[in-house]
């Protein structure tokens, strides 16, 4: 295994570590925890589900109306599967998917 393909293994570990810190921090109320994956500007795309484009917003504000969605439920539970990881992006940055089913179970 040579350098490139052992930095690709860390990278993809890095990003699935992301995701389940999102989900983790999500489910347990760690809003913290769930602030701190964000740079301080984020951009949002939920152009497949609800049409419109992608926006950008402050992980703040992100992170407060995540706060105020669940806050209501008794519990939530987000699971991370079928993670796709592509190879760096023209900019340098990393790409991924992922699909999963998030529970919840009403307050």
């Amino acid at each position: 295994m040579d350098n490139n393909e052992l930095q690709l293994l860390l990278d993809r570990a890095e990003i699935s570590d992301v995701q389940l810190r999102y989900a983790t921090g999500l489910d347990s109320r760690d809003w913290s925890l769930f602030r701190s994956i964000f740079t301080d500007e984020i951009e949002t795309d939920f152009s497949s589900v609800f049409g419109g484009e992608p926006r950008k917003v402050s992980a703040d504000r992100w992170t407060e109306a995540a706060r105020r969605s669940v806050g209501g439920l008794a519990a939530t539970q987000h699971m991370i599967t079928n993670q796709a990881h592509s190879d760096t992006l023209p900019n340098g940055e990393k790409d991924f998917m992922n699909s999963g089913p998030a529970g919840v179970l009403p307050g």
